[in-house]
Formats: structure tokens, sequence, C-alpha cells
């Protein structure tokens, strides 16, 4: 009889399956990312209690800088693919290695000029953002042009606020310029 009713088990240890999840895959520079370990489950994908999730971890961010905090909040200072690697450790002493990649990437900075302008007038307005990836104007929060270096036909007095907004090509990245025109 193979049955393992009434069985018991001495010295059994969890496996650490641990999963480390990061909301997103690529983080403007200078921006906190928080890492948070996922609790431990069994191979049949069931959470452990508690009292079996990783007590400790040694997170490398592959920038130099290492901690022991479980759940970590980190800021990046240089763009560049980035692997992070974390080591943790449950109450058996059941050890797990992760890896994954993040992109962190360069800052953007956005600006434009636009010629001084009177009622009835069309307004060049000029960007000199760079190394950005898309953009949008709007006008009064509204949505008028995608392109680089739009013009727009003001036909009725008033103070108009003209936002520039510029993002990279993974969306980590967004800054904005705002400006009124009377």
């Amino acid at each position: 009889d193979y049955s393992m009713v009434n069985s018991k088990f001495k010295n059994f240890k969890y496996k650490n399956i641990t999963n480390l999840n990061l909301d997103t895959e690529a983080i403007c520079i200078g921006s906190s990312i928080g890492f948070n370990l996922s609790r431990t489950k069994d191979c049949f994908g069931t959470v452990i209690p508690l009292n079996n999730s990783p007590i400790s971890a040694l997170w490398d961010f592959g920038d130099g800088f290492q901690t022991n905090v479980l759940n970590p909040n980190h800021t990046y200072s240089s763009p560049g693919s980035k692997t992070i690697t974390v080591e943790i450790t449950n109450s058996n002493g059941c050890i797990d290695l992760i890896n994954k990649t993040i992109n962190v990437m360069p800052a953007l900075t956005s600006s434009y000029i636009t010629d001084d302008i009177c009622l009835g007038d069309t307004a060049h307005f000029t960007n000199t953002s760079s190394a950005y990836h898309d953009i949008a104007w709007l006008i009064n929060n509204n949505f008028f042009s995608s392109n680089d270096s739009p013009s727009y036909f003001f036909d009725s007095l008033g103070t108009y606020k003209v936002k520039m907004i510029i993002k990279d090509s993974l969306n980590a990245c967004i800054d904005s310029t705002e400006k009124k025109i009377e």
C-alpha cells in the first residue's frame, strides 16, 4: 500500500519559489523604484504561511549599490540597462536567486519658444527639447497637435495656457513645459 494517510514528514523544507514584482520594466533616472518580494509558494503554487516566506535578502541593483533590506526602494543615478539580483532565504534556510533587468532612461527636459503675437496672428511654437520620442501640445488643456513645432491661430482675446508634453520611447520619463500666452 502506497497510501500517505497518517504519514509524517520530518525536517520537510519548503522550496522558495519567489517572484520579484516590478511595476515597470523601465524607470526614469533619478526616480525611486520600490522592490517587493511576493510571498513564497510551494510547488503547486499555493502561498506558504508567512513564517516560511523570505526572512532575509541580499540585493544587488546592478549599479554598485547593495542592501539587505527585504523590500527596498532604490534610485538610479545613471542611465542604461541594469541587472537586479536578489538572493533570498526563508526561515527553513532555503535559498533562491532571482535576476531581473530594468532599463534606466535618461531624464528629459522639455522647452519651447514662441514669437510675440497679436489677435488674429498665427503663433509658431518652436520645440527646443531634445532626445524624446513622443510629443503632445495642449492649449487650455485641450490637445491640438503632435507635431514637433506646430502653429496655432488665436482668434479671440484672452489668456491661453500652452503646454508641451514629451515622453521617451518606453514611457518611463515624461516632462512638460507650460506657458501663458496673453
